[in-house]
């Protein structure tokens, strides 16, 4: 049931570049929403590798891509890693623990960055806390995210603030975070006619 959404974009008019020297680059604009199963990894793996893939498949490997995500992952697990790095140490042989015919997990090729550590050095203290009905506890983490491709600058990232009460509360609508930042996509020199 969950499906990603992806939006192939192009900045239409250059306010800054002559528009007889330079093109923008098309770039994509991707969202999605892991399942809450998170204390299922092999679930959590498939979902990871499978839209490492589609990412792969609509950039063909080179395009920009822009990904915002509720990743119900957090930056030291293995999801995180397959996004960021390409792989995980240990997936396959931890997914064989299960299954000793499983194969092994799609490595995605397109590396993702997180905006936010990109500027701040690293992950908030939280992007979620709430209290969690299925452990009768509460869950206090990050596990949303603004992932791009490598060729995209982060200019800029809003900072979050540790929270002291659980979310939604009376200044956060929502039990997660907004995420918010600027990014540079850039454009690129057309190539001059050759004189005849």
């Amino acid at each position: 049931k969950n499906t990603a959404i992806a939006l192939k974009l192009k900045e239409k008019s250059s306010f800054v570049l002559n528009k007889d020297d330079y093109s923008s680059i098309p770039f994509w604009a991707v969202t999605y929403h892991m399942p809450c199963t998170w204390k299922d990894p092999r679930i959590m793996m498939i979902h990871t590798a499978s839209l490492g893939k589609f990412i792969d498949n609509i950039t063909d490997c080179k395009e920009h891509c822009i990904l915002g995500i509720d990743f119900n992952s957090q930056p030291d697990s293995h999801q995180y890693r397959i996004l960021t790095k390409g792989y995980s140490d240990g997936v396959d042989d931890l997914l064989r623990k299960d299954d000793p015919n499983w194969g092994t997990i799609y490595e995605p090729i397109t590396l993702l960055k997180s905006s936010y550590k990109q500027i701040h050095g690293a992950e908030p203290i939280c992007t979620n806390y709430a209290y969690c009905s299925n452990g009768g506890t509460e869950f206090k983490a990050t596990i949303d995210y603004i992932f791009v491709t490598k060729n995209i600058t982060v200019y800029s990232v809003k900072r979050l603030n540790d929270q002291t009460e659980l979310l939604p509360n009376k200044d956060q609508p929502s039990d997660h975070l907004p995420l918010e930042c600027d990014l540079v996509i850039e454009f690129k020199k057309k190539e001059n006619k050759k004189e005849k």
